[in-house]
């Protein structure tokens, strides 16, 4: 961190939870910023649904310190394994499941040309199906929801690092 960027206000921290909740487990990241409020929220943290935005999400990424992105992966692993990983470029993104994905990966690539970045983690939830059309999460990843939240806790209480749990 510069001296400047130090100086400054402090820095926002973020957690955003993306996903289509119209098709089942691709959701996931939502739900997950749906725990984290009905559990009575974090202090001095914005909680975002940022459901299939994209590309469009941009702004919650400027001006903050930390950005916590909850998604979905399609990355073979069995379903409901937590993910935690700190992603500086898109190929660092499991692959896309539906267009928010692409998006998300673009942001990714502009803040690595970026002068001034927050600091991006990325926890996934492994899924079987994107593209199951359901407004319920299969149970695997349904009991992975509260882990993965708690996940989010531990690491903005800076006990939390890099790391996969099944």
């Amino acid at each position: 961190m510069t001296a400047e960027r130090s100086a400054g206000p402090p820095r926002r921290t973020v957690v955003l939870g993306l996903g289509n909740i119209l098709l089942g487990d691709e959701g996931v990241g939502v739900h997950v910023v749906e725990e984290l409020q009905r559990s009575g929220g974090l202090p001095d943290v914005e909680l975002v649904d940022g459901g299939t935005a994209g590309f469009s999400l941009l702004p919650y990424f400027d001006g903050a310190g930390l950005v916590v992105i909850v998604d979905a992966a399609d990355d073979g692993a069995p379903p409901g394994t937590v993910t935690l990983a700190r992603p500086a470029y898109a190929a660092d993104h499991p692959a896309a499941l539906v267009p928010h994905d692409i998006g998300l990966k673009y942001i990714l690539d502009a803040l690595a040309l970026a002068d001034e970045r927050p600091d991006v983690l990325l926890l996934t939830v492994s899924i079987a199906q994107a593209d199951r059309a359901s407004l319920e999460l299969s149970p695997a990843v349904s009991r992975a929801v509260r882990e993965a939240a708690d996940r989010v806790r531990e690491v903005l209480s800076g006990r939390g690092g890099s790391s996969t749990s099944r």
